[in-house]
Formats: C-alpha cells, structure tokens, sequence
C-alpha cells in the first residue's frame, strides 16, 4: 500500500504583503455565466450559480495498492491499482498558471486527473 499526500497550498496572491509586490488574488465569489449559442442554458461542467475559491487548494490523499503473486521460484504476477479510491484532482480554474503546467484547469503532473488505473504485469526469471 502507498500513500501519496499532498499538502494544501495557498496561491501567493493572498499573502499579506501581495498588494505591495503587485500580485493580485485570483477569482473568488459566485460564478455566474452568460449563456450564448454556443453555451445553452443547463449546460453540464459549469460552475455557475456555485461559489468558488481558487485561491486555495485543500490536501489530498491518494492510495495505490499492489500485490504480487509468485506461482513459483521462476514465475510472478503482479497486480496493482492506482489511486484506489477514485479520487478526483482539485479544480483551480484557468487563471492559476500557464497551460505548461495547468492542463484541464488542475496540475496534471501533481495531482491525478486519469482516476482508478488498474495495472498487471509478469515476471519470468531464468
């Protein structure tokens, strides 16, 4: 079993001194969306009518399990689930970062935005 924690983070825009070093903070409040064509109303994955905080990234917890099965002194399997319990990466909106590192509106290379992974392997020793 491996746990893998990730510690909160707070965006540097909501340090005391922000103001002075001209960082801003990033959106906070009620989301609300002007629907067009191209966006009808009742439209899934949007946060509107939601409050958000992007300023605050809270910790999390990942847990992968593995196990391996030797079925005798020249063969072994191997099974391992990835992120166990399904856990889903935080959403931190388009503003936090370039899209280098903010891919899909979360820290792909941080946190893990593929959900449950089921992994096998063998291997055969001569």
């Amino acid at each position: 079993m491996l746990w893998r924690y990730i510690g909160k983070v707070a965006y540097e825009g909501t340090a005391p001194d922000a103001a002075l070093r001209g960082v801003s903070p990033l959106f906070s409040g009620t989301v609300t969306t002007t629907y067009t064509a191209s966006i009808p109303p009742g439209t899934p994955g949007t946060f509107n009518g939601q409050t958000v905080d992007f300023n605050h990234i809270p910790a999390e917890n990942y847990f992968d399990f593995a196990t391996r099965f030797n079925v005798n002194e020249h063969f072994d399997l191997t099974f391992t689930v990835i992120n166990l319990f399904d856990k889903d990466p935080p959403i931190t909106g388009n503003n936090a970062g370039t899209a280098a590192f903010n891919s899909g509106n979360t820290f792909p290379s941080t946190y893990d935005p593929l959900g449950r992974r089921f992994a096998a392997g063998a291997r055969i020793k001569f």
